[in-house]
């Protein structure tokens, strides 16, 4: 049954193994503590929400706190 969602051929298979390969490389980074690597797929700045509260975080301010551990 080609292109239905289950071949492994799909757009969202191949998605899939996209980010298992990423979370695979950044579970490998934090465990090695390489904060370059770890941040290597982040995006430029993202949003963090906890706590009630909201936070710009920039790659470079996660890199460096990372690195602090």
């Amino acid at each position: 049954m080609q292109g239905t969602l289950h071949t492994r051929s799909s757009p969202i298979e191949r998605a899939k193994q996209e980010l298992l390969v990423i979370h695979a490389n950044d579970r490998a980074a934090h465990f090695a503590t390489d904060a370059n690597a770890l941040v290597a797929s982040h995006a430029e700045s993202f949003i963090d929400v906890r706590n009630g509260a909201i936070h710009y975080i920039s790659r470079e301010d996660v890199r460096q706190n990372f690195a602090l551990l």
